[in-house]
């Protein structure tokens, strides 16, 4: 199975990441969108193996090594310059994602076991992936039970609310159940 990352053009991805972030970092939010619409770093980007294309990567090394942090002509330059050092740190680090959509996995077969059942999260996810019943899910997809169609609907875990965050999950194959019961 491959990561969005992996698979979607590094234009969308950081059009997509600037939606994300402009509401609590303005300057990532614009930078993301400039990069999106230029080739020159867009070439450089994509050629990032694998997961290591996520724009929060390539951000972190720029903030890290004291990149600029305005789109333009002299953005480009010092990327230019320091392409090896910026790709250097972006190969060696990761991300701790603290992702709460890893419960759209999840929440179908916590459903499916004998209730109640009690959680207990180990990790820094500040208890995110403890409340899978609190999220929406919107599972869609290409690969039905019969190969043709498939899944395309959103749910609800049994407390959540109609403004609860709806966590999209990509199905291939058959779609799960219903966490909702």
């Amino acid at each position: 199975m491959t990561h969005a990352y992996e698979r979607r053009p590094i234009a969308e991805l950081y059009t997509w990441f600037a939606g994300e972030a402009e509401a609590t970092s303005p300057t990532w939010g614009r930078l993301c969108r400039w990069i999106a619409e230029h080739p020159e770093i867009n070439a450089r980007l994509d050629a990032l193996p694998g997961t290591k294309r996520q724009p929060n990567l390539f951000l972190a090394a720029l903030k890290y090594l004291g990149g600029p942090l305005d789109p333009g002509p002299a953005f480009v330059a010092w990327v230019e310059a320091h392409w090896d050092a910026v790709e250097g740190l972006v190969l060696a680090r990761a991300t701790q994602t603290n992702e709460p959509g890893r419960c759209a996995v999840l929440a179908p077969l916590l459903a499916a076991l004998p209730q109640p059942i009690s959680l207990l999260e180990i990790g820094s996810s500040a208890g995110l992936c403890l409340l899978p019943d609190r999220y929406r899910y919107a599972w869609g997809g290409e690969g039905g039970e019969d190969g043709e169609g498939g899944a395309a609907f959103v749910t609800s875990g049994g407390l959540a609310t109609p403004d609860a965050p709806v966590l999209p999950c990509a199905v291939t194959g058959r779609a799960p159940a219903d966490p909702a019961g």
